[in-house]
């Protein structure tokens, strides 16, 4: 774990679940858009395996293609506003994650830049920061990026957005894979999408496991994993 701080410039993470707990029905959530989507003639079957973001996104792309393109600009809105009314009745008691708060801080204090990189719309979102007390120098959310993860694009625009020379970096071919020196940007999330877009991006990535199997982890491996975030406190023993 020391390692992995030793000239560490950025640090990336996911929101919900990574740094503090909410009750969201994901479940729910896509239940309702793939009833939403079907409203506006989207056959369903092609797109039902996509996450609930992408399976927007696909219906939209879908009427676009069919010149529908007064519809596909509505269903999107009345997609997000729902999403958002959702996520607003399921976030309004969220769970402090234990250190969580203490991380960030110390991090703040080393000089690591500090991003954090969420598919939540951004009012819950900065709801949640405060709830948490949880200090960030950006904040990304999926209603300020057109491409949200597993797009690399979500990441990248975190890191512009605090003007981090590590882009330099990556834009120069640098790469988690390619070096084996302390990595100078790490992305931590508790989903296999959030590793997914670190390893797009050529970033370090650490996962979170929440006591689920590591299997969980299997369509993207992270770099490193560990059960908890108070496990990447430095001086904490990991596996």
């Amino acid at each position: 774990m020391k390692t992995l701080f030793n000239g560490l410039r950025a640090a990336l993470f996911d929101l919900d679940g990574t740094l503090i707990e909410t009750h969201i029905d994901f479940a729910q959530m896509k239940r309702e858009m793939l009833s939403l989507v079907s409203r506006y003639g989207v056959d369903t079957e092609p797109i039902r395996g996509l996450d609930v973001l992408r399976l927007v996104e696909a219906a939209r792309a879908h009427l676009e293609a069919a010149g529908r393109h007064g519809e596909g600009y509505r269903l999107r809105l009345e997609a997000f506003a729902r999403l958002e009314e959702i996520e607003r009745e399921q976030c309004a008691s969220p769970v402090e994650l234990p250190g969580a708060a203490q991380l960030l801080a110390i991090l703040h204090t080393r000089g690591v830049r500090i991003g954090i990189v969420t598919r939540n719309c951004r009012s819950v979102s900065l709801r949640l920061l405060r709830a948490g007390n949880l200090i960030c120098d950006t904040l990304v959310t999926r209603d300020d990026v057109p491409r949200t993860k597993p797009d690399p694009a979500h990441l990248r625009a975190a890191l512009a957005a605090m003007g981090d020379e590590t882009l330099h970096w990556l834009h120069s071919g640098g790469s988690a894979e390619a070096s084996s020196a302390p990595p100078p940007i790490v992305m931590v999330g508790d989903h296999w999408m959030d590793i997914q877009a670190g390893h797009a991006a050529g970033v370090w990535t650490v996962g979170l496991l929440r006591g689920r199997s590591p299997d969980f982890f299997a369509p993207a491996p992270p770099h490193l994993l560990v059960n908890e975030i108070a496990d990447l406190l430095p001086g904490t023993e990991t596996r």
